[in-house]
This record gives C-alpha cells, structure tokens and sequence, in this order.
C-alpha cells in the first residue's frame, strides 16, 4: 500500500519535491524520444546549467571553461545520434511495486 506524501513528507518538503519530480519526469519523457545530443542540449536547458555555471563562476574565463566542457560532451555523444532515444521505456511493473510499502 502507498502512503499518502504528507504522512512521510514535510509540507516544506513536498513543495520542493514535487516540482523536483516534475522535472525529472519531463526529462525522462524527452529521454524517450531524443538521441544523446539532443538530450544533453535539453538537459542544459532545462537545468538552466548556463545560469548556474554563471553564478559560480568568478571569471568570464571559468565560465566559458565550465560550458566548453559541457560542450564538448555534447560534441562528444554525436557519434551516437543515430542509435536512437536514450532510454526505450520507462520502469517495468517490478520496479514500480518496489516503491511500495509492505
């Protein structure tokens, strides 16, 4: 049996959890059908990783360097573009039984 988030979960929590898992949700839905690179490009986007990089990065010169190395991982994955999305199918049915409780 599941249990209701608010009996294990802080209202505090949750509000920051359930956007948390909305996101992770819309990824693994674009995981479905975009190859590597184009997840990669959505997963910076989404993340808002250039904002991030931005705000801890004390230099132009870091910064550029922390989305150069993004990047070329990017660059890096387009030798598989062709092989299809990144993921086939979202958690069989086993997977979902184990989240529950006994």
């Amino acid at each position: 049996t599941l249990l209701p988030p608010r009996e294990i979960m802080s209202t505090r929590s949750l509000n920051r959890f359930v956007p948390f898992a909305a996101s992770l949700n819309s990824l693994m839905k674009k995981a479905e059908v975009q190859g590597v690179p184009d997840f990669l490009l959505s997963l910076i986007e989404d993340l808002g990783l250039k904002g991030h990089f931005d705000a801890i990065s004390k230099t132009r010169d870091e910064y550029e360097d922390r989305l150069g190395n993004v990047m070329e991982l990017v660059r890096a994955a387009e030798r598989y573009k062709d092989d299809g999305p990144c993921i086939t199918s979202g958690p069989s049915s086993d997977e979902d039984e184990s989240m529950e409780t006994p």
